[in-house]
């Protein structure tokens, strides 16, 4: 069956921020690190696109009735983004003091952990499997971007091709589509999607 419509704006959503990153990768290769307000500019409608992505996949597991324990992660995960994004754009151009950071960024790894060990947990088979490729995409992209660096600085790559390292935000996304693709197999008819806005309100 067709997926409902808030599904399909999940979808969307999750298609922009692929294409935001991948000009994003363009904009660097052809043109170098865009201007300060260029690069603001596109970081924000990535973290937003992200974000309501997140958010959706949260809703998601509302719907289907997952643990709290499941869906309080989403929620942390959704929110320590958009703090860390707020945060690191307010030390990048106005402080310049990366000392406090550094500790809200291992943090990060804390909740991606946490996240990811989460994922694993849901239990409706109809989204099941989509989360547990979702924690995969995590996994791999969080594990790339900390041993990429390291190992383009030892083997001497050249740092244009660290613009690649960008390509890796798009997996999450992809994941997101793969989870919302199926979402319609556990609803009978598009209407139950569309008694209560964005599936259903929480139940706790």
């Amino acid at each position: 069956m067709n997926n409902p419509p808030a599904v399909k704006i999940g979808i969307i959503i999750a298609f922009i921020q692929i294409a935001v990153q991948i000009s994003f990768l363009y904009i660097i290769m052809n043109f170098g690190l865009p201007n300060t307000y260029l690069n603001v500019l596109l970081s924000v409608f990535t973290v937003a696109a992200y974000s309501i992505v997140i958010y959706f996949l949260r809703a998601t597991l509302v719907y289907f009735d997952e643990k709290r324990s499941i869906v309080n992660a989403f929620s942390i995960y959704l929110g320590l983004n958009i703090a860390l994004f707020l945060a690191g754009t307010a030390i990048s151009y106005l402080v310049k003091d990366y000392h406090l950071f550094s500790y809200a960024v291992k943090l990060y790894y804390v909740i991606l952990l946490y996240i990811i060990v989460q994922s694993f947990r849901v239990s409706q088979p109809v989204i099941k499997s989509g989360f547990a490729l979702f924690a995969v995409i995590l996994l791999i992209v969080t594990l790339s971007n900390l041993a990429l660096p390291a190992a383009f600085n030892f083997f001497n790559v050249d740092h244009h091709l660290y613009a690649y390292i960008h390509l890796l935000s798009i997996l999450p996304p992809i994941g997101a589509i793969i989870i919302f693709s199926s979402v319609g197999n556990g609803a009978k008819t598009p209407a139950d999607f569309s008694e209560k806005p964005l599936f259903k309100n929480d139940p706790f």
